[in-house]
This record gives C-alpha cells, sequence and structure tokens, in this order.
C-alpha cells in the first residue's frame, strides 16, 4: 500500500482541539473522515488514513471508549481531546527536534495529498518543510528558509564556518572544500564520505557539511582513512591475521 512521508515544524504547542480543526478542514473538502487511533481515516473502501504516530507521540490526544448503544458493545469509537498537548515546539523553527512527520497509507490522490498538506499547515500553525514534502532536493529558486527548513541548519552559515572556496572553480559551491581534522589538507564533500548523489534528498555537499555543523563530526578525508584502516604487510602481521584464535 503506497505511503507517504511529510515533513513540517511546530511554531506553538499542537492540541487535541487542532486535530479536531483539522478534521473539519477536510470534511469542508467534502472528505468523509473520521478520528481513529493513530490520526485521521478516510471512511472508504480499503484503507485511507492519515497516521501521527511515532516518537513524536501524537496519538495522546486521541481518546477511545466503547460504543455502549450499538448492536455492537466492541466498537471503538474517538474523539479528539481538545486540551491534551501532543507536541512542544522549540527554537530554531528548523530544529531537528522540532519536526513532526505525520504519513498517509493509501491510495491517495495529488490532490488529496495537497490538500493533506495545506491543511496541516492552517490547523497546526505548522511551517511545511516544502523541500522534502515536494520529494526532491535543493533548487535555485528555493528561499533561505525553506533551505533551513529542509537541511535543519542554516547552510550559508555553515558554508562560511566550515568550507574555502575552490581556487579554479570559487564560485561553485559543490568544489567547496572542507578541512580533513587528521592532515589538516582540504578536499572536497567526496573524499569524506561513501555516500551517493540522491535527486530526492540532500547532495553529497549538504550531507557532508550537515555532519560538520548538525552533529558536530568533524571528518577525516579519505587518504587518511586508508591509512589509518591499512597496515604495512610483513611475514609476522600476514602470520598473526591467518591464525585463528
Amino acid at each position: 500500500m503506497p505511503r507517504w512521508n511529510f515533513s513540517f515544524a511546530a511554531t506553538r504547542p499542537i492540541k487535541g482541539a487542532d486535530f479536531a480543526c483539522l478534521l473539519e478542514l477536510l470534511r469542508a473538502r467534502g472528505y468523509d473522515v473520521e478520528p481513529f487511533y493513530e490520526g485521521v481515516r478516510w471512511r472508504v473502501e480499503g484503507r485511507k488514513d492519515l497516521r501521527f504516530t511515532g516518537r513524536n507521540g501524537f496519538v495522546d490526544p486521541i481518546r477511545s471508549y466503547r460504543n455502549p448503544t450499538g448492536p455492537d458493545h466492541n466498537v471503538e469509537i474517538y474523539e479528539f481531546v481538545p486540551e491534551e498537548v501532543a507536541f512542544w515546539p522549540c527554537e530554531p523553527v528548523w530544529s531537528t527536534e522540532n519536526e513532526f512527520r505525520p504519513y498517509v497509507d493509501g491510495d491517495f490522490s495529488e490532490d488529496e495529498l495537497l490538500a493533506v498538506r495545506a491543511d496541516i499547515v492552517v490547523a497546526f500553525g505548522a511551517v511545511e518543510n516544502v523541500i522534502a514534502n515536494e520529494g526532491r532536493g535543493v533548487q535555485a529558486g528555493d528561499t533561505d528558509e525553506a533551505i533551513r527548513q529542509f537541511l535543519h541548519f542554516d547552510k550559508k552559515e555553515a558554508i562560511r564556518r566550515w568550507t574555502i572556496a575552490d581556487d579554479y572553480l570559487p564560485e561553485t559551491e559543490s568544489q567547496r572544500q572542507f578541512k580533513c581534522w587528521k592532515c589538516g589538507e582540504y578536499e572536497y564533500a567526496e573524499w569524506y564520505t561513501d555516500s551517493y548523489e540522491d535527486e530526492t534528498g540532500p547532495t553529497i555537499f549538504e550531507r557532508v557539511l550537515g555532519q560538520y555543523e548538525l552533529r558536530g563530526n568533524l571528518q577525516c578525508c579519505l587518504s587518511c582513512r586508508l591509512r589509518m584502516c591499512t597496515i604495512q604487510w610483513t611475514p609476522q602481521k600476514a602470520k598473526k591475521l591467518s591464525t585463528r584464535v
């Protein structure tokens, strides 16, 4: 069954009342939706769900109870608890700790996906991670705010802090160089990672930059890694490595 992940950032506490607002916004569009134990469910043939489960605990504002009057006493009914807080925001808005990632399960149309994104922004007062939600990487027309939201750090400041311009291509971002903590030499981003380029996510340069800026992981270049992880062959070392313990 198709699944699509979204990314947003909270700007205020998100409560059960906000989920109820989301429900009404979707109903106003003509969707037949109801609460269920993980979020919002479309009442259609086959499963179509908007889920808020995960590390942020978004199931908390949803209360369930048994239907005491229906023909089946085991039917559970769900409702949103207005004052129950699902998520507390933090600063800055683009921080990874401020991100929440709902996802849809089911055969959603493009119009439905756009509607869900727009209504979450309105109901929760959230900031949308537009680049991530469009399933692409950074493009020339993206604003600084959109790029910060996507990478979860200030790219321009990180470039200034961690890289130097290439002598031959000083204006080309991907040709900027990072300093190796081991040898002190400056190398291109490809010398610090084994990953490949992915059009739907950050570039290799952005991923390496994020290691420095987000995690404080000062990188070791490929040449130093090869030197540190290999030894010169000698008969004694060969014997030691070939001996079973």
